[in-house]
């Protein structure tokens, strides 16, 4: 739940997007309430990032960074809400023919019924001017009461009106599980995601034995993780933009045995890399100022834990600062354990 004092999200926002937006290679779905985040609440979600950030980035330069991104935030909330736009959607497909792998997002606006395209449109001028080209014309068009969505930019794509409700379904019922937060996310498992999972973890056919090639422990237990997150339907996040936040993470399966399966391998995952990362494995008391206190911490938060079909996980203010400190780490010994194949 929002913390007392902080706008809540509005229930029911995402209901009235029309199905005819949602193909069958529709994979990504993100929305981003942006009348429910007050400058406030991103200032004091943020509050002691530049602390986290300071051993790379300095403590001033992060502090001022943070200050700016606040400012600019406050700038684009006041105009987009007068403009009576109250929040942002990203949809993506990602289709077998993609040519060369490109993707190019359809991005829609939330409005009132009676809001003038014009003024949403100045609204969010300053957030296209990172994909315009001189070539592009922008411009909004209305596709149901509540929704605009942006034409004429070559790098955004062109939204469909002939979907179907079942594709809609299968991603926006699963994003909005997590109602209570301000930012959602979320990703379905279509053949052509699903081919690129394979391909990224080093998978190739079912029949194909890698046994032998898998020399480095780690690379073993990533594969194995990979193998058996190959039924997966889709992947949730859900931020709450609070002066204390939480990101929610969730994982979709087709059954509550494939669910059991990925989060048993992801467990043999995590004790492994709390080894590799001088994780407490006696058990002695950590001191505060002990660097495996955070690999513990993080350890912790992302282990899975299992309702029916769904996987979940929930990280704080710490974990994530953790996530900060660890994150550069975890992803270099990750690259390199991928490149022994």
């Amino acid at each position: 739940m929002c913390a007392v004092g902080v706008a809540a999200p509005a229930a029911g926002q995402l209901e009235t997007v029309p199905a005819g937006l949602f193909g069958p290679h529709t994979a990504l779905a993100c929305y981003a309430d942006v009348a429910a985040v007050r400058g406030e609440d991103l200032a004091a979600a943020l509050a002691g990032l530049e602390q986290v950030m300071e051993p790379t980035h300095g403590q001033t330069d992060a502090a001022q960074a943070i200050g700016e991104a606040v400012a600019a935030y406050v700038e684009f909330r006041v105009g987009l809400m007068s403009a009576g736009g109250s929040g942002l959607l990203v949809l993506a497909d990602v289709a077998p023919d993609d040519e060369r792998g490109v993707i190019r997002p359809v991005l829609l606006v939330r409005v009132e019924p009676d809001a003038d395209a014009d003024a949403v449109l100045g609204a969010i001028g300053g957030l296209l001017d990172a994909v315009t080209m001189s070539t592009d014309t922008p411009t909004l068009r209305r596709v149901a009461p509540h929704w605009m969505v942006v034409q004429g930019v070559a790098q955004l794509g062109h939204a469909k009106t002939d979907g179907e409700a079942e594709h809609r379904d299968a991603i926006m019922d699963v994003l909005q599980s997590h109602d209570a937060c301000a930012l959602q996310l979320a990703v379905r498992m279509t053949p052509a995601l699903r081919a690129q999972l394979r391909q990224a973890s080093g998978l190739q056919d079912e029949e194909e034995d890698l046994g032998p090639i898998l020399i480095d422990p780690l690379v073993a237990v990533v594969r194995d993780a990979a193998r058996t997150l190959q039924p997966l339907e889709a992947v949730t996040l859900g931020a709450q933009i609070t002066a204390s936040p939480v990101v929610e993470a969730r994982l979709w399966f087709s059954t509550e045995e494939q669910a059991e399966t990925f989060r048993t391998a992801s467990d043999g995952f995590l004790n492994l890399l709390q080894q590799l990362m001088g994780g407490n494995e006696s058990n002695d008391p950590i001191e505060s100022n002990d660097p495996r206190g955070e690999v513990e911490r993080l350890i912790t938060a992302v282990r899975l834990t299992r309702t029916g079909r769904r996987l979940d996980a929930e990280l704080g203010q710490k974990e994530l600062a953790a996530v900060v400190k660890l994150g550069p780490s975890l992803a270099m010994m990750l690259l390199m354990g991928n490149t022994e194949r």
